[in-house]
């Protein structure tokens, strides 16, 4: 795992921060978060931003929690920190569950100095069902970004009807499925239907006939996707662990809990379900 710090150049840093990204195969190099942790570093603040390993491949695994606490460990014993300064940890979208659960665990608890989730989760079966187009509790023609599709696939693989079994289908499906999200991710106008489906039906010719139907299903390029993931999202929940809130009463930095109401990647209403999950001894903020 590659962990990058960057430092301000013209004064000693004031302040330091670990942001925790989300799920994106960029990483540190994505330009968005090039920006924001060069915006950061101009303003005075230590800034380490782990690459985390599957993270980068989009795939939520449980022991993501357990490298970024390897990175946090790590910056917190660096001399890039200044002395007597407690870091704090931005997480980003999808980075708010493993960013929450290692602010609470007991070995980082008292060490850092704040958590902000912005556009975080509570409920991640909720947050998929936002994500694929499904019913969702809030307005049901709010915008959602198409793009994030495949991602959703990619996550409900072993449990999506008719998916592929065998390891080197399901590889050359993911290879389609992140050749399709570095064609069109971080451009707006990608989000336009005939733009996202003319790419994906120009990289399904690549693939065996009998996976080209799920590629474009997983790209919102042919009919049935949706009605897939329900089908997936209704076989229980099989990954209790990525729901952050029973680690919650571990907290003990302050925490911001910003979210954008036109976020449309993961849903405004999860904010409230954060909110309602804090221990009463949190020190909150909610913009």
């Amino acid at each position: 795992m590659e962990l990058v710090l960057v430092t301000p150049t013209a004064r000693p840093a004031l302040g330091a921060v670990l942001v925790v990204p989300g799920l994106h195969f960029g990483g540190v190099e994505e330009t968005r978060m090039r920006r924001f942790v060069s915006v950061l570093a101009h303003a005075g603040l230590a800034v380490a931003v782990p690459n985390l390993p599957d993270y980068l491949e989009q795939t939520l695994r449980r022991g993501v929690v357990d490298d970024l606490g390897l990175a946090l460990e790590h910056f917190l014993g660096s001399e890039v920190v200044p002395a007597g300064v407690k870091p704090a940890l931005f997480t980003i979208s999808f980075g708010s569950w493993p960013g929450l659960e290692v602010a609470c665990r007991p070995e980082f608890s008292e060490r850092i100095g704040g958590v902000v989730t912005f556009g975080g989760f509570a409920d991640w079966r909720e947050t998929l069902r936002f994500c694929v187009g499904l019913t969702h509790e809030g307005d049901l023609e709010r915008p959602r970004d198409p793009l994030n599709r495949p991602v959703c696939f990619m996550n409900l693989i072993n449990e999506l009807p008719g998916a592929p079994e065998g390891p080197e289908a399901i590889e050359a499906l993911f290879r389609a499925w992140r050749a399709f999200m570095e064609q069109t991710w971080g451009r707006t106008e990608m989000k336009e239907p005939r733009r996202f489906q003319e790419v994906a039906q120009r990289i399904a010719p690549d693939l065996p006939n009998e996976l080209r139907t799920i590629f474009l299903q997983g790209c919102a390029a042919a009919p049935g996707g949706e009605a897939l993931c329900e089908a997936a999202l209704d076989r229980g929940d099989t990954r209790p662990w990525l729901d952050p809130r029973p680690h919650l009463h571990g907290l003990r930095a302050p925490i911001s809990i910003v979210h954008g109401r036109d976020d449309d990647v993961i849903p405004v209403e999860e904010q409230a379900r954060l909110v309602e999950a804090m221990p009463d001894h949190a020190q909150m903020n909610v913009y």
